[in-house]
């Protein structure tokens, strides 16, 4: 089967490629055809070329040409239409990652209904569906009325519908998708140990000393909280690493500061070969939980319900502590009921260098290996996508 995948799998982002290259092996492995729709809206190339490194680029480039077919790029859902006419597919899948993200009155066409990854454009005889799809960020119930219809028929017309978390099916039935419609499917890195056969997954370096991964935003943490955490660190057997994002780098008095430019796929290595992880960003901690690697998640996706006027966002404030679901790291530590290892921004605070440590021995012993559950389920999702499970 001619299987035509369309998600984030372009920008400078390791997540965002490491996703992309999972499915794509998978599909491979059950014997499909697969071409990525090289889908790459203007305004969203313009912001990763203002805020990533030239050099950091062309290894993500890189990474995309050597583990991917893509088709020739386009940035309109009138130039994708031209592209696969000529393709002959017979399933189009969207996702996994924000692919369903949406904003009220954007001028982004990646943002603003209908876009090319509601598949409204597949055409009759083209089986469809989202995988593991994400509405990240999105108040579907603040879309206008015609808006959120359309979004309904749009999601009924798919033949198969999963989201990565609780957030996007519950945005879903806001639009009135009924909720048997739409099912659960883990991030594709979840199976990515499937994936990587021939690929050398030991450590970047000749190194053997245990290291833990400390990956913060700027201001996050003082400089004397991290130098007192590497230094109790040290104290119980491990090396303090600074971990990159493909943005930036962590600097701070760390044992070693691991730099840029840097592969995915060294990326993930550092992940996999770590003694702890400790820091920002999902799919880390996605990573983290497949290779069984404990990790304290310092939740930044963790932004509540947002509304204008002072009455509505003062209520949001006070419903904060019940609304973590909206945090899709949330939602998947709780699916591994790890959700004590998830620190919203509000409790940062209450968490000394020390009690953070604590937290990755206790950890460290409670770890759960998810990957084979993750890996069936989501096979189990690609074949009922494109039929071989019918």
């Amino acid at each position: 089967m001619k299987v035509g995948l369309l998600t984030h799998h372009w920008p400078a982002n390791f997540g965002a490629n490491l996703q992309a290259f999972s499915t794509v092996r998978a599909l491979e492995s059950l014997g499909h055809e697969v071409q990525v729709l090289n889908y790459r809206p203007c305004q969203m190339v313009e912001r990763y070329e203002l805020l990533v490194a030239t050099e950091q680029l062309e290894l993500h480039e890189a990474f995309l040409r050597s583990y991917m077919k893509q088709t020739e790029a386009y940035s309109t859902q009138a130039e994708l239409n031209a592209i696969v006419q000529n393709l002959g597919l017979d399933c189009v899948i969207c996702g996994s990652d924000a692919v369903l993200r949406l904003q009220a009155n954007s001028d982004r066409e990646d943002l603003s209904f209908p876009n090319p990854f509601w598949l409204q454009w597949a055409g009759a005889g083209v089986r469809t569906g989202f995988l593991a799809a994400s509405t990240m960020g999105s108040q579907f119930f603040q879309l206008p009325k015609v808006t959120r219809k359309a979004v309904r028929d749009a999601v009924m017309s798919l033949d198969y519908c999963s989201v990565r978390d609780n957030w996007s099916r519950w945005m879903l039935r806001c639009c009135g998708v009924p909720l048997s419609k739409v099912q659960h499917c883990p991030d594709p890195v979840t199976g990515i140990h499937a994936e990587l056969a021939g690929i050398d997954t030991s450590r970047p370096d000749d190194g053997r000393e245990p290291y833990i991964l400390m990956s913060l935003y700027d201001g996050m943490r003082s400089e004397s909280w991290v130098v007192e955490f590497v230094a109790e660190a040290n104290r119980r057997g491990f090396q303090v690493y600074g971990f990159p994002q493909p943005d930036i780098e962590t600097i701070g008095p760390f044992d070693r500061v691991l730099r840029l430019p840097m592969s995915p796929l060294d990326w993930y290595r550092w992940i996999a070969n770590a003694s702890g992880y400790v820091g920002v960003r999902f799919h880390p901690i996605m990573l983290s939980q497949v290779n069984q690697v404990p990790y304290v998640a310092l939740d930044e996706y963790d932004v509540g319900l947002r509304f204008s006027g002072r009455y509505a966002a003062g209520l949001a404030r006070r419903l904060r502590s019940r609304t973590r679901f909206v945090s899709k790291t949330f939602d998947a530590c709780a699916r591994v009921s790890m959700q004590q290892y998830c620190i919203p921004p509000r409790d940062y605070e209450q968490y000394r260098p020390v009690s953070i440590l604590d937290l990755l021995d206790a950890a460290r012993k409670e770890q759960i290996d998810t990957a084979g559950v993750c890996q069936a389920r989501f096979m189990e999702t690609l074949k009922l996508i494109t039929g071989d499970e019918i």
